[in-house]
């Protein structure tokens, strides 16, 4: 049996100065929208709109945990859409094999405004490493993680994305 836990995440970026159009440069552009939202050094252009991304480390209980995903972002020419094609949780030791994200997340240009949207997946595709567990604690921790990654979207939009955009004012 495959435990899930499943969550969206939704966030407003208002920036009072910026007009549609201004918004839309920025997010059609993968690369420069992607350099504004992570950290330049963790992260690695590859071919075909594709990028890496190496996460600075967080504690979840006893583990030191640093995810490392590959994603693809595309600018449909209405919004950039980001879609994780491989995540590894590094830290969890043997039970990272177990473990399976997914995330997928939209950010849309308005007037004045960016709206950021996340739906994110955590399982556990064995529950063998678990067993000492109860489903219900298991659930508890997947949740927290969801909301711990959903934290760092909302921080990263807010802060970082919002920067990108007065610089380019």
């Amino acid at each position: 049996m495959t435990l899930r836990c499943a969550g969206t995440h939704v966030c407003e970026v208002p920036i009072r100065a910026a007009k549609r159009q201004t918004l839309v440069e920025l997010l059609s552009d993968p690369q420069l929208t992607m350099e504004a939202l992570l950290d330049r050094k963790k992260l690695t252009s590859l071919p075909g709109h594709r990028f890496r991304y190496q996460s600075s480390p967080y504690r979840i209980l006893t583990f030191n945990v640093q995810p490392e995903v590959v994603f693809v972002a595309v600018w449909n020419g209405q919004e950039l859409q980001i879609d994780f094609e491989r995540c590894e949780i590094h830290g969890l030791a043997a039970i990272q094999k177990a473990v399976v994200f997914e995330c997928r997340a939209t950010l849309t240009p308005f007037d004045a405004l960016i709206r950021a949207s996340a739906s994110a997946t955590l399982a556990l595709a064995s529950r063998q490493s678990f067993l000492v567990f109860p489903d219900a604690v298991l659930l508890s921790i997947g949740r927290k993680s969801l909301d711990l990654v959903f934290a760092r979207l909302e921080q990263r939009c807010q802060k970082r994305l919002r920067k990108a955009v007065m610089q380019r004012l």
